[in-house]
């Protein structure tokens, strides 16, 4: 059986090994692959087949490793929300908003904004419909001095308005 499931996609890679555990029954019982979105066609992910034949406790507990692998990181949810909140986000599923605003982050991370609040401020002007504006000659030339803390992104990014 393959079960297609839009909105875990980050979850049963790390959910779907821990076969020896009671709730691994619960949740994947006669499932065998998970197909979830990826950049640009869907992936198959196998799960495996729960070790426990009888499970008694359908209760998911996780332990701080499995929980941290799982756990979304904050400046993805922040972001995420934030642009949930502009019209240029509607036009796209739930999980496929998810994927681009970590992206946006990874093309933030690529120019050298390491700090958070610049890295979010840039993929959020990249997700409003600044792409063009962000990757101009004009502008790259000015990220050396956010990257080096000498000027603030957001002044940067004053003088280009999204589309």
């Amino acid at each position: 059986m393959a079960l297609c499931k839009e909105h875990s996609d980050g979850h049963n890679g790390v959910t779907g090994t821990h076969k020896e555990c009671d709730w691994h029954a619960y949740l994947f019982n006669g499932i065998t692959q998970w197909w979830l979105p990826g950049e640009t066609q869907w992936q198959r992910l196998s799960i495996a087949v729960s070790e426990i034949e009888n499970p008694r406790n359908h209760v998911i507990r996780l332990d701080k490793t499995t929980w941290q692998q799982i756990a979304e990181k904050p400046e993805v949810a922040t972001l995420l929300s934030k642009w949930q909140e502009m019209p240029a986000s509607r036009v796209f599923p739930p999980c496929t908003q998810r994927l681009m605003v970590i992206k946006a982050l990874n093309k933030a991370g690529k120019m050298g904004l390491e700090q958070p609040v610049d890295r979010m401020l840039y993929a959020l002007f990249y997700l409003d419909g600044g792409r063009n504006q962000l990757e101009s000659d004009a502008l790259k030339a000015e990220l050396p001095s956010v990257v080096s803390g000498m000027t603030p992104l957001f002044d940067v990014l004053a003088h280009y308005t999204a589309p």
